[in-house]
């Protein structure tokens, strides 16, 4: 990711806007409802995947654990986290 002076919005601030957007596009066949919808959810799934990634990497730096353990782990949740 390139270093910028630009202002980004938060994770939270962007699921909520795409669902707000769901709400509120006018859509005869709900497509690009469904498609906010689902964009919003995977958002909070990845969100949720990255977190738990977090709190992973931290115990496994204090636990003592193999690190080929928790790295299979990891990659057990990041796999079930995309594939939902």
């Amino acid at each position: 990711m390139s270093e910028t002076n630009e202002v980004r919005s938060s994770v939270e601030t962007l699921i909520e806007a795409m669902r707000i957007l769901a709400n509120d596009i006018q859509s005869e066949d709900g497509v690009a409802n469904a498609a906010m919808t689902e964009a919003a959810d995977r958002l909070e799934r990845m969100r949720d995947a990255l977190a738990h990634i977090w709190v992973w990497a931290e115990s496994d730096s204090q636990s003592g654990e193999t690190r080929e353990k928790a790295m299979a782990d990891i990659a057990k949740a990041c796999r079930d986290g995309l594939h939902e």
